[in-house]
């Protein structure tokens, strides 16, 4: 059974746009973080790396759907 086309580009369009939001969101806490000076080298590393695990994340989210496409 294979999807319409509608349903595979509203699946990536999802996907991005929880993409965008989610990075979004973490560069705003990420900001927010930074204007503290205390804590500033704490929150350059967290949130470096919480930004690099969610566009992993998204990127892996949008190579699953593609895998899946192609394999139907």
């Amino acid at each position: 059974m294979t999807l319409p086309r509608s349903s595979s580009r509203l699946q990536y369009t999802i996907a991005i746009v929880w993409l965008v939001f989610m990075v979004s969101l973490a560069s705003w806490w990420l900001r927010l973080g930074l204007t503290s000076p205390a804590w500033h080298r704490m929150y350059l590393w967290e949130g470096g790396t919480f930004l690099t695990l969610l566009i992993a994340g998204g990127i892996a989210i949008l190579l699953g759907i593609r895998r899946e496409h192609r394999r139907r």
